[in-house]
């Protein structure tokens, strides 16, 4: 068996793609008879199944992969790969509604993992700014915005649907986020959180919001010991002192 696996990824990094789904289907074959001394182990035989996926992703037969994870579903124990290819899968056929199913999948099993949210947003048709490409128009930002208060709102215990808006968004929708972000951090007096938006301190106007929220916030607890005017959540007065910590290292930023 093993030297079957080696053909397979021998062929696949030489990019002869069928050579390697030859190789793949032989040794599928081997693990399926009952007798056979070169069975697979369960993990063994998952990871061939994804090579196959793969071989057949980089020959863009996009249908041949669908048809393939169906066909060997029961070899295919990892979920988290399986959602991923599906998602990915779908979306080259032009189905949004099953890429964005199979990705919602992949939340439930891991729901602070940002990429999955980045996946959704542009398996809706949303493509998302990279380094130095220009922000998000108001239109695009409207629907991002329209696409995370969803998970914020059904996944309320992380909040990385939070960090990928605060990366994406701006002005408004930014101050919203930012102060849905940071206001449980500092109630919990998490220490890393300046480090955490120290990635946004290139951009002008949200390093001024960042100050600003703290700025306030640090005069609400000053007056009335809540983070902001009118809140009926009264803090403790250790806040105080993260807050003169975060300030001081946004002063340092």
């Amino acid at each position: 068996m093993q030297n079957w696996v080696t053909l397979a990824a021998a062929c696949f990094v030489n990019r002869n793609y069928s050579g390697c789904l030859q190789a793949i289907d032989t040794m599928i074959k081997f693990n399926s008879e009952a007798n056979s001394k070169a069975r697979m182990k369960p993990y063994e035989a998952n990871e061939v199944i994804c090579m196959g996926v793969r071989a057949l992703f980089a020959q863009n037969k996009y249908q041949e992969a669908l048809n393939y994870i169906n066909t060997h579903s029961k070899l295919l124990i990892d979920n988290v790969s399986r959602f991923e290819y599906l998602g990915k899968i779908h979306h080259q056929l032009g189905d949004e509604a099953k890429s964005v199913e199979a990705y919602e999948s992949l939340l439930q099993l891991n729901s602070a993992n940002l990429n999955t949210y980045k996946k959704i947003i542009e398996a809706k048709g949303v493509t998302l700014p990279g380094d130095g490409d220009a922000p998000l128009s108001e239109a695009y930002q409207s629907i991002v915005k329209g696409i995370l208060d969803e998970f914020v709102e059904g996944l309320p215990k992380v909040n990385a649907h939070l960090r990928t808006g605060l990366r994406y968004l701006h002005g408004n929708s930014f101050q919203d986020y930012l102060e849905k972000y940071m206001r449980p951090l500092i109630i919990k007096g998490v220490p890393s959180i300046m480090i955490d938006l120290r990635e946004f301190y290139t951009e002008p106007t949200k390093i001024s919001m960042i100050g600003d929220y703290l700025a306030n916030a640090i005069q609400s607890m000053e007056s009335e010991r809540t983070l902001r005017p009118g809140d009926d959540d009264e803090q403790d007065p250790t806040i105080m002192l993260w807050l003169y910590y975060f300030m001081s290292q946004h002063n340092l930023f």
